[in-house]
């Protein structure tokens, strides 16, 4: 069983890196997400909303571990979530609060672990130690841009929105201190959320090949002949190229790689005089919590059936510059595949044969 995170279909959507957006309402319903790992909202409150809070007598303090910039602007610690990262719209958990005071009550309503909803443009808090939430502000795209940005340029950032006070939120605070303070519609000021993801969706890119010293030799002297199936290619330095359809990847670096990534094209492997011939296409890169990695592929175009054992021991995963990339995944036919070419060319390949390296490098969404 697949974990949860890949059940999410993707959506074939190139997006060039830093790209400016424009956040607004709707319903996407199957539009592909990303988990959140973490991140930052920051909530600006504005010198004419300061003054008027002021002049009804409530002040407004963070409770940790948000964290304050000076008197008005608050950050708040992103917990999780999903995004759909292209157009910001999604679910962003967040940890701290605000705690909000009135001159003439010894009270203090605590609204904790904020729930922006980009998709209906509500931020929610829960009232005190409550389980209660209230729809107390209004998220204001009219000049909000979703931007990327962030560690290797796949942020999803979503700047420049404004925060309104909901008639919901002026209703609970003014019922908390018994007073009727016409609240609902004041602008508090800009609000920004910076969303780091825990994963990445793929859309174009290439997975390289490069097969080991021994690896030529040992199936030319077996009378079989290394070619590629379109649309993968092989490169002047005898590299093997496969283009990336899709796929998607964790990048939390304290997990072990889990992931999968499509490839069409593939391999061929002929004997002498052009027959027989085995066809190894639309490669997969997956690795999961159940099977670990592994590569499967459609041998002559039967199901999908696992042809390499790939080793991510030394393996490096990083992002960069809007890029997944995998580095140094060395792999070798499993026991079934080397069976099969026996079988199929009368060779005698050893257990445990070396195919070669295998890079990584796929276009974020």
């Amino acid at each position: 069983m697949k974990l949860g995170f890949l059940r999410r279909a993707l959506v074939a959507v190139a997006v060039a890196v830093g790209a400016v957006l424009t956040l607004a309402p709707a319903a996407f319903g199957q539009s592909a997400t990303v988990g959140i790992e973490g991140g930052t909202t920051t909530l600006s409150i504005s010198s004419s909303a300061a003054n008027a809070l002021a002049d009804n007598g409530f002040g407004v303090s963070r409770i940790r571990p948000a964290t304050t910039s000076g008197q008005t602007t608050f950050n708040f610690p992103i917990t999780g979530g999903d995004v759909n990262p292209t157009n910001g719209v999604g679910v962003v958990n967040h940890s701290g609060g605000l705690a909000i005071q009135s001159a003439d009550s010894s009270r203090t309503l605590r609204l904790r672990n904020f729930i922006a909803n980009t998709n209906t443009l509500r931020l929610s808090g829960q009232v005190g130690s409550s389980r209660t939430r209230v729809n107390f502000g209004r998220i204001s795209p009219a000049n909000a841009k979703v931007i990327r940005r962030g560690p290797g340029m796949i942020g999803t950032y979503i700047v420049r929105a404004r925060l309104i006070i909901t008639p919901a939120g002026s209703v609970a605070i003014n019922g908390f201190f018994g007073r009727s303070v016409p609240l609902a519609g004041l602008d508090l000021g800009r609000i920004d959320i910076r969303i780091n993801p825990s994963e990445v969706l793929l859309d174009g890119g290439t997975t390289t090949l490069t097969p080991t010293n021994e690896l030529l030799p040992t199936l030319q002297s077996a009378g079989i002949t290394l070619g590629n199936v379109p649309p993968a290619a092989a490169d002047t330095a005898g590299r093997l190229n496969f283009p990336i359809d899709g796929g998607e990847w964790v990048i939390d670096p304290g997990l072990d790689a889990l992931g999968d990534i499509q490839h069409s094209g593939g391999i061929s492997l002929t004997g002498a005089g052009g027959s027989p011939q085995v066809a190894l296409t639309n490669f997969d890169l997956n690795s999961d919590v159940d099977t670990g990695p592994r590569i499967l592929a459609q041998v002559n175009g039967g199901d999908p059936t696992q042809v390499l054992n790939p080793v991510f021991e030394n393996g490096r995963i990083g992002v960069s510059n809007g890029f997944l990339v995998i580095n140094n995944i060395p792999a070798s036919l499993t026991d079934a595949a080397r069976d099969l070419l026996n079988q199929t060319f009368g060779s005698s390949l050893p257990s445990g044969t070396g195919v070669g390296t295998f890079r990584v490098k796929g276009n974020v969404v």
